[in-house]
């Protein structure tokens, strides 16, 4: 069951100390030069946008990959 997979994987890397969101979707990478450092972001229950810093970024977006790659 892949909605049992993904909850799973989401609350261990919760009890790894990963903070996760719901309904947030990445609008744009943020870089230092050449590396990614981050996201910015928007809540789309709210509207808010905020910037996500990161040690790594992992562009995980399933069938949405190729959109992602295209922000680098």
């Amino acid at each position: 069951n892949d909605a049992r997979t993904n909850i799973a994987i989401a609350l261990s890397a919760a009890e790894h100390g990963a903070t996760i969101a719901n309904y947030v979707e990445a609008s744009a990478m943020t870089f230092d030069g050449k590396k990614v450092t981050g996201v910015k972001a928007v809540d789309n229950m709210s509207g808010e946008e905020f910037e996500i810093k990161a040690k790594k970024v992992i562009l995980a977006g399933g069938p949405y990959t190729d959109l992602m790659r295209k922000m680098e």
